[in-house]
């Protein structure tokens, strides 16, 4: 989910071994390459990046 002044763009997280998450994202940018803005992987991050996204994007949507 983003915040309302992006309504109708969607931020998509994707976690796990760094195989699967390229398998995933290359499945879903190739089920319609017109609609995604943009994208990116990061292959190693700590494990409370995302906890710490959603509790700010849900501060935000607030």
């Amino acid at each position: 989910m983003c915040p309302r002044n992006l309504l109708g763009h969607y931020l998509i997280i994707v976690a796990g071994d760094t195989g699967s998450v390229t398998t995933t994202v290359e499945t879903g940018r190739n089920i319609d390459k017109k609609t995604v803005i943009d994208w990116f992987t990061i292959p190693s991050i700590h494990p409370s990046v995302i906890p710490a996204l959603s509790e700010e994007l849900k501060q935000k949507l607030m």
